[in-house]
This record gives C-alpha cells, sequence and structure tokens, in this order.
C-alpha cells in the first residue's frame, strides 16, 4: 500500500486552507488519510517501543499509519493573521523564530531517516510543513 500524500494535502485543501493549530491540522491529515485509505490505520502522537535502539525512548510520531508502516510528521509555523473562511474565526499568532521553525523541521526529518532505516518499522516517511509564512 502506497500513500500520495501531494494528493491528501490537495484533497484536505479543497476543505480546509486554514487549521486553529498544527494539532488541528494534524488530526485533519489523519482523518482525511481515514476517509482516503481505511486500512492505513493512522494513529496519533504514536510512541514506538523502547525496544527499539533510538537515541531516545521518548520518540513520538505526529502520525504512524500502522497498517502502511508510514510515518509522518508535521510542522505548522503561522504568522499574525485574522480570518475568517466558512463561517469560522482563526486568530492565528505570529510564532517568530523562523530559524527555529526551520531546526525543527530538519530535526523531524531525521527522526523519519532514523525510523525507515532498516530493520526499523516504517517503511517510507513523509515531513510536512504547513506555513502562512513566505
Amino acid at each position: 500500500m502506497t500513500l500520495d500524500i501531494v494528493n491528501v494535502m490537495e484533497s484536505l485543501s479543497g476543505e480546509r486552507r486554514i487549521f486553529y493549530s498544527e494539532r488541528d491540522f494534524q488530526h485533519a491529515l489523519a482523518w482525511r488519510i481515514r476517509e482516503m485509505l481505511p486500512e492505513c490505520r493512522p494513529r496519533l502522537e504514536f510512541p514506538f517501543s523502547p525496544e527499539i535502539p533510538f537515541p531516545t525512548n521518548r520518540l513520538r510520531l505526529d502520525i504512524w499509519l500502522a497498517g502502511a508502516r508510514i510515518a509522518i510528521e508535521l510542522k505548522y509555523r503561522t504568522r499574525k493573521l485574522n480570518a475568517h473562511f466558512r463561517g469560522e474565526c482563526y486568530a492565528l499568532l505570529d510564532q517568530g523564530a523562523r530559524d527555529h521553525g526551520r531546526y525543527d523541521f530538519i530535526s523531524d526529518i531525521d527522526r523519519l531517516e532514523q525510523v525507515t532505516e532498516n530493520p526499523l518499522p516504517a517503511t517510507v516517511g513523509f515531513a510536512v510543513m504547513l506555513t502562512n509564512d513566505p
């Protein structure tokens, strides 16, 4: 089973173009994946077992697709925005510290590389950054 993350994101953007938080984005993305590929069995904030040799035993993946062995890490970085969209009001904060956001994203990629190296459990990983900050 494969996941076309671009197709999933395009499908999600048809319904949601803005999110309240990274957790809101995480939930909406997992829900959309579940709708499109129910056999993937998405899990949020999935902890890996300590017996797997990671640098830390606190490793949690934003989304783990158990049925497909796919790991997904997310970042939702925002600039200040007050907006109305489809009957909902959004007040996004200016998170600033763009260098920290970039570092965190690279750290996510490093984590995905760790969980996709053989013989570890993931077959593929996706890092997704969504932002309104050019």
